[in-house]
């Protein structure tokens, strides 16, 4: 890489990057090991295990694999933490299929980014990886040399906006609930009848039936819209036996969305109250609060 690209990729970086700055960064290939460039948030993350993968351009990433070596540093270089990859997993047609692929690989949102959905880290990595790319699951193999700032440019953390005004909504068949969307405690019951209603009319194999019913029973405890699969429910019911319940699921049209936006079909949910952001219901009419319970004499 000539000394003019390397300049104009920390620029890139350092405008883009903020203490919390996830995106990823392009990869600049030294002798060895490769070298890896992130924001001051991201550091740490990797540092402390919270950030356990990478995405990076293919081309990027011909010659790692499982036990390669890779330095993360924050530019302009003076930190830099060890890392070794202990999985590869690649994307030959770009990002799109990388909700689909983490979570085959056992990996959530969480585990690359601070970003609350899939559509937004994606938007952001494109930026820098717009083709082919690799996931690269990693650990630290060493302590974090250097110090890492608040921020890399010198600008006060941004403060978190204030949070939008919520309201309940009745789901329609237009209407796609936020992931997090709580559903009213009255109609919990409810999705889990209708979803046993729909298990029973299309009367999977005894075997899918159990591994579907163990997926849905823990998915529900969560009283909200969404169907994510997380470390808890494969560690619950077994990780190849989710893999197929959610296969299925997804297949019958019963959950809809990818990884952290994957959401109960409004087929299931429409009728049903749930809490959500009003400025994403459209014109749609509120729902009044419901009373709280009468407390007892």
């Amino acid at each position: 890489m000539s000394t003019t690209g390397m300049s104009t990729e920390n620029r890139k970086t350092t405008m883009q990057s903020e203490s919390e700055s996830e995106s990823e960064s392009e990869s600049e290939s030294g002798p060895a090991p490769v070298s890896l460039l992130f924001g001051s948030g991201a550091m740490r993350r990797l540092g402390n295990g919270r950030k356990r993968a990478v995405v990076v351009p293919a081309a990027r990433a011909v010659l790692l694999g499982v036990g390669s070596s890779v330095v993360a540093r924050v530019p302009p270089g003076a930190t830099r933490l060890p890392l070794q990859v202990i999985a590869r997993h690649d994307l030959p047609g770009g990002l799109d299929r990388l909700p689909e692929l983490a979570e085959t690989a056992g990996l959530t949102l969480a585990d690359l980014t601070i970003e609350p959905q899939w559509s937004g880290y994606i938007e952001k990595t494109r930026a820098n990886v717009p083709g082919a790319a690799v996931l690269l699951v990693v650990e630290p193999t060493g302590p974090m040399t250097g110090t890492l700032s608040g921020t890399l440019s010198g600008r006060k953390k941004k403060k978190p906006g204030v949070r939008g005004a919520l309201a309940w909504y009745r789901v329609d068949l237009d209407l796609l609930p936020p992931p997090a969307a709580p559903i009213d405690p009255a109609d919990r019951k409810t999705l889990a009848a209708r979803i046993t209603t729909v298990l029973d009319r299309l009367a999977p194999a005894a075997e899918t039936r159990e591994a579907v019913d163990a997926a849905v029973e823990v998915l529900l405890q969560s009283g909200r819209a969404r169907g994510t699969v997380s470390r808890e429910l494969r560690a619950e019911v077994g990780a190849a036996r989710v893999d197929a319940a959610v296969a299925w699921l997804r297949r019958n049209k019963l959950l809809v969305g990818l990884g952290a936006e994957r959401v109960w079909s409004p087929r299931l949910l429409v009728g049903l109250r749930v809490r959500m952001p009003v400025s994403q219901a459209g014109d749609r009419t509120p729902e009044p609060d419901r009373p709280p319970p009468a407390a007892r004499r």
